[in-house]
């Protein structure tokens, strides 16, 4: 009875993790009852608390030679033993509970010793036994996978997932890490078979899309195409498993197949209709397919959705100034600004809307605002040119030639500079000579340009240059052939009394859009008007 109280009463301490008192109850107990199994188990496992491993140690085999049958008295020597690095011990302990009926549970953690020692035959035999005696299961099957791909030992996988396969017919799941286990082993026919079976049967959407992959993979994108199409309209599959698909037959399908996969793109992005990823992606795939009017659409969509991504805001906006949509372009842009304000690119798609529909105020307004933001001299000097035409359009002479000054400081070839500074000066009929310069310097640039050849003949023609100035307009009127590059044309060859020659530039001139007010009477007149 006294060894009983004490026994107790240390549990008690143990529980208040009180472990002096309790070992000295537990002594006491066993001082009284030296051979009480129990007794020296509590008094391995309070030694056991405090790491004092050595005497613990033997206090848990002194009871399971007391006790041999008692599975905890095994499970704690197995802990103090790997506590101890000692895993042969280890090893040795849990062999000798698995021998035992009923404790077939713990032939797992036989298996994992055995395979930290690297004894991986042993791992296998054990894990074997657990099937055995459990039957097989996901569990089993990836702790042999690990063993046998350390031993090169793909066959022997691929039979372990088989047999998994066969025993849970209804586990989808398992199928599809045999395919993609096949696929990554080269073992192409055996995967496309074993997802054919599935599409069939209807079981899986997600079995065309894994068949695609293998298609695609032997150059046979029209039939990956017609594999996936099921999967990629279908509600079921999120579309995060999609656009990795789609994008793969993007890139390695020819042109003749583009169509037909961009109409399978917009199909999805139907499906998919509000989710953003879907819509930009739509947009992305129509882009690189030169459908930038899809792609403006689709991008616009996704902004509906989630309007908070600066990547599609500035595609967005780049499309509409390359297809001349400068009054979504002043809205867009702005609505931008909003959400990234501190983004330079959108003051400046702003800024060039406003100044394209002549709006200079609001133009000078955003190309200020947003050169604050330009980190780099480059773009600096790209905004510095846009506000030289914005403050032109106001006839704020002095703060355009500033601006432009400025943009030529930072990057002296920038063309859009040299261009409009150069015309704009001859127009005002100031600075000539550095207008001269500007010109000159842009031809070097860019000999071939029409529209350059055209402003550096005008400079010359306002600088009286008449001679000179026939060469590159007779040039530019060659390659751009359009109303104002003929009428200057005209003007100069007038200037050198061919004014017969004059009328014939002057009526192509007529003939075409946007020419001048001036350009009939001229004509009538057979005269040159500023």
């Amino acid at each position: 009875m006294k060894a009983e109280m004490a026994l107790i009463d240390g549990e008690r301490y143990l529980i208040l993790e009180n472990y002096a008192k309790a070992l000295e109850l537990f002594r006491v107990a066993k001082e009284i009852n030296p051979t009480d199994a129990a007794i020296h188990f509590k008094i391995a496992e309070v030694l056991y608390q405090n790491k004092v491993y050595h005497e613990a140690i033997a206090s848990a085999e002194r009871a399971i030679e007391l006790d041999p049958t008692n599975k905890f008295y095994y499970l704690l020597a197995a802990d103090i033993h790997v506590a101890r690095a000692d895993m042969l011990s280890a090893q040795k302990a849990y062999e000798e509970l698995v021998k035992q009926p009923g404790n077939e549970d713990y032939l797992m953690d036989l298996a994992f010793i055995y395979q930290y020692q690297g004894k991986d035959k042993n791992a296998l035999e054990v894990i074997g036994r657990a099937q055995d005696h459990f039957g097989t299961n996901e569990s089993f099957v990836r702790e042999k996978q690990k063993i046998l791909l350390k031993q090169g030992n793909i066959e022997q996988v691929i039979l372990e997932w088989e047999r998994l396969v066969r025993e849970e017919p209804t586990e989808e799941a398992h199928v599809f890490v045999l395919v993609d286990l096949l696929i990554t082993h080269g073992r192409m026919a055996q995967a496309e078979g074993y997802l054919r079976e599935i599409q069939n049967s209807g079981a899986s959407n997600r079995a065309g899309l894994m068949l695609a992959e293998i298609l695609k993979k032997q150059g046979k994108n029209a039939e990956a195409v017609q594999a996936a199409r099921g999967s990629l309209l279908s509600q079921e599959i999120p579309f995060e498993l999609k656009g990795g698909i789609l994008n793969d037959l993007l890139k390695s399908t020819d042109e003749s197949g583009k169509p037909s996969l961009l109409k399978l793109v917009q199909e999805v992005a139907a499906v998919h209709a509000r989710e953003y990823t879907a819509q930009a992606f739509a947009g992305d795939v129509c882009f690189q397919l030169n459908d930038k009017e899809a792609a403006l659409n689709y991008y616009l969509k996704a902004t509906r959705i989630l309007p908070d991504n600066f990547s599609v805001w500035q595609n967005i906006l780049s499309l509409e100034a390359e297809l001349n949509r400068y009054d979504s372009l002043q809205l867009h842009a702005e609505r931008a600004i909003e959400y990234f304000p501190n983004q330079a690119p959108l003051y400046y798609f702003g800024g060039t809307a406003h100044l394209r529909k002549k709006n200079y105020s609001r133009a000078v307004q955003l190309l200020e605002m947003g050169k604050r933001y330009a980190q780099e001299d480059r773009l600096r000097s790209v905004f510095n040119g846009q506000l030289g035409d914005a403050y032109n359009g106001l006839k704020n002479y002095p703060k355009s030639d500033q601006a432009y000054d400025e943009a030529l400081a930072l990057d002296a070839n920038n063309e859009h500079v040299l261009n409009n500074y150069s015309y704009f000066l001859t127009l005002r009929k100031e600075k000539l000579e550095k207008a001269l310069q500007l010109s000159s310097r842009l031809l070097t640039l860019k000999p071939d340009n029409g529209t350059y050849l055209d402003t550096h003949g005008w400079v010359l023609f306002g600088l009286g240059k008449y001679k000179e100035a026939v060469k590159p307009l007779q040039r530019a009127a060659e390659i751009k052939n359009d109303a104002a590059t003929l009428e200057h044309y005209g003007d100069a060859l007038f200037k050198l009394g061919e004014t017969d020659a004059a009328v014939v530039q002057w009526e192509k001139a007529a003939e075409k859009k946007n020419a001048s007010p001036l350009i009939l009477k001229k004509i009538a007149d057979r005269k040159y008007y500023e």
